[in-house]
């Protein structure tokens, strides 16, 4: 009796028979990009999602305007923060397994992070940049209008704001000698000195 399981087995199979369980890298250490365990974790503000650093980057060279690779949804802007719980994961798993090298990486060393906490990869450009110039100068443009048309008084009708405070009862007297008219009246000479 007491013979063992592998007794009856043919060799080439006790021989592919694991002999201690396989290391299985956690789904939430996975990138979905590169589905490898994550080396430099970051995570986009706009979308919440996490991603190898590198593969985010690579992938947002081939779209204009940057998306969200898992839901397609295009982004504002191209800044990521580093996700500080999955690379304490990481580590955590890491030391848990000293003698594991995680798939796809050469070496178990995590890189060191960059002295800046969010990064952007690029400014904006292209049709992004020409809408943020063509609302500038717009805004800009109705101001200096705004500013031309108070100025020269085209804008306001004349108003005589001290008889409108003489309304209001005894608490505000203004000689009559002191009323005034217009914004220029009142000392108003324009924006320009």
């Amino acid at each position: 009796m007491g013979s063992d399981v592998r007794d009856e087995v043919p060799e080439p199979i006790v021989k592919a028979w694991p002999t201690k369980p396989e290391i299985v890298e956690p789904s939430v250490l996975v990138c979905p990009i590169t589905q490898t365990m994550y080396r430099d974790p970051v995570f986009v503000p706009e979308s919440g999602n996490t991603y190898e650093r590198h593969a985010l980057e690579q992938y947002w060279e081939t779209c204009v305007p940057p998306r969200d690779p898992l839901t397609n949804t295009a982004l504002q802007q191209r800044t990521v923060y580093t996700n500080w719980g999955i690379r304490r994961e990481v580590q955590g798993f890491l030391e848990q397994h000293p003698s594991y090298l995680p798939q796809g990486w050469e070496t178990r060393a995590v890189p060191r992070l960059a002295e800046k906490a969010p990064t952007s990869s690029r400014p904006p450009r292209g049709p992004r940049l020409k809408r943020t110039c063509l609302c500038v100068l717009t805004v800009v443009g109705s101001l200096a209008v705004v500013m031309h048309q108070v100025y020269e008084e085209s804008f306001w009708p004349r108003l005589s704001i001290a008889e409108d405070l003489a309304d209001q009862g005894p608490y505000l007297k203004v000689p009559k000698a002191r009323r005034a008219s217009t914004f220029r009246d009142l000392g108003f000479r324009g924006f320009g000195g």
